[in-house]
């Protein structure tokens, strides 16, 4: 399932779908990769996004009473 969550909800674990914000603003070779580490957390938050996108169905979920929007349901 995709969802939308708050860039303060990311964390180690959780598989980003889309950064949301264009190619070129972020170093990121792909839109789309697992979170595994401090450092690759820490860049994505020093992009400036507010709010990312993660596959739940490809790495950990947040609370559902905690993510904004759920964006597409897998089924």
């Amino acid at each position: 399932m995709i969802k939308k969550i708050s860039i303060d909800q990311l964390k180690i674990g959780l598989y980003l779908n889309d950064i949301n914000c264009e190619w070129g603003s972020h170093s990121f070779d792909l839109n789309c990769f697992m979170v595994d580490d401090a450092i690759t957390l820490r860049k994505i938050i020093e992009t400036g996004v507010k709010e990312v996108f993660i596959d739940t169905s490809l790495g950990a979920d947040v609370l559902a009473e905690d993510a904004n929007t759920i964006v597409e349901d897998g089924i």
